[in-house]
């Protein structure tokens, strides 16, 4: 007996299949706590009883763990804006994260707690790029202003480290001022 598949079934089965292998992928709450515990086995040597970086002196909603495992997620699901994060956090993961603090308040933490997560950025970089031996670099031209208001720039020239330069674009074919933005990668995408 041979069994006909219609069209639409094999389309049911492949979406089905589909969101079995990357449900985990797009869940926020999944990645959440992979990112949180990730954070305390590599802050483990830094944190208090509560998880926390500093000592304060009421515990609050979020731990310093939280915070930097928040920041983490929303970056990794390509969320730029942290509004719009901390507005889904509210309202389609109420029950996920309870003890969610306002905006101005996780900014001021997560500002706070800037080195401990470019210290977890370079620990992930490094884990994901341990057998990697090609990179790929590139770059591209970040004009300020037209060649010829280069004179009157008083943009960043305080600083020597800083300072703007001209540049030519190959491929505008055009002289530029402004800084040269170089990208450095790995093959697998990972800075």
């Amino acid at each position: 007996m041979i069994k006909v598949i219609h069209n639409t079934d094999i389309q049911y089965v492949r979406s089905r299949i589909c969101q079995l292998f990357t449900s985990d992928m797009h869940n926020l709450k999944t990645n959440f706590d992979k990112f949180f515990n990730i954070t305390k086995k590599v802050f483990k040597d830094n944190l208090n009883s509560c998880d926390n970086f500093f000592f304060y002196p009421n515990k609050p909603k979020l731990s310093g763990c939280e915070i930097i495992a928040l920041s983490v997620t929303g970056k990794s699901l390509g969320i730029d804006s942290e509004s719009y994060f901390l507005r889904k956090l509210k309202f389609d993961h109420k029950d996920d994260f309870p003890g969610l603090i306002d905006r101005s308040n996780f900014n001021r933490r997560r500002k706070r707690l800037f080195p401990f997560i470019e210290q977890l950025n370079q620990y992930l970089a490094n884990r994901l790029n341990q057998c990697e031996d090609v990179y790929l670099v590139d770059s591209i031209p970040v004009p300020v202003c037209k060649i010829v208001r280069e004179k009157q720039s008083k943009i960043c020239k305080e600083d020597f480290e800083t300072s703007l330069d001209k540049g030519y674009s190959s491929v505008s074919r055009s002289y530029y001022y402004g800084y040269k933005l170089h990208l450095f990668t790995s093959v697998r995408g990972i800075f």
